[in-house]
């Protein structure tokens, strides 16, 4: 939804928008300097929210080293990850399951592969993309990519998906990388094949 214009005729305030899929901001609260205990004045609209095309790790900047940074897939104000939104909490996936598994879309040609159904929706929880099981609790339990077309050096992150039991990468022209996977505790089926 859109922040309301009606917002600039209050007194200035801390307020904490993101990750909320915003997709409207009354350009006029930029002009208000002592919002954000000032970190308007410091940093423009940013420091309300990143506007959508950018993200940063706090959906906004409030510090030097936190400016929004250019992300073609954050697609609403104020987002805190590079691959938009999170899925809604009904699967119960974390902010972090669905960076790693967007990684692992960006980084293996996703856009390019066989079936890819459900695969970066924001609105689509990550237990529903094609090759993706959950556990009850809804987190990433399986991964069945093979024979997918999925290209390049698929990330070392996904051996820090917690409750990840099955990788499937068989068949895909990809170089694979053991680096990491001692994090992955509770792997017990990987198949690969050259």
């Amino acid at each position: 939804g859109n922040v309301p214009l009606e917002l600039a005729d209050l007194a200035p305030f801390q307020i904490e928008l993101e990750d909320n899929q915003i997709s409207g901001f009354p350009m006029k609260l930029c002009d208000a300097e002592e919002w954000q205990q000032g970190d308007v004045g410091a940093y423009g609209c940013d420091a309300f929210m990143c506007e959508p095309g950018t993200y940063s790790k706090f959906g906004r900047q409030n510090t030097t080293d936190s400016a929004c940074m250019e992300c073609d897939l954050a697609r609403y104000w104020g987002s805190t990850t590079c691959g938009g939104k999170l899925p809604p909490s009904g699967g119960g996936s974390s902010k972090s399951e669905y960076a790693i598994l967007m990684e692992l879309y960006l980084s293996c040609g996703g856009s390019n592969w066989a079936n890819r159904d459900n695969w970066a929706h924001d609105d689509i929880d990550v237990c529903s993309w094609y090759g993706i099981s959950c556990t009850d609790q809804g987190t990433v339990e399986s991964i069945r990519l093979g024979a997918n077309n999925l290209v390049g050096t698929p990330p070392k992150s996904l051996f820090d998906l917690p409750d990840l039991e099955i990788l499937w990468l068989y068949s895909n022209p990809i170089t694979f990388s053991f680096n990491n996977i001692g994090s992955a505790l509770n792997l017990y089926e990987l198949r690969l094949d050259s």
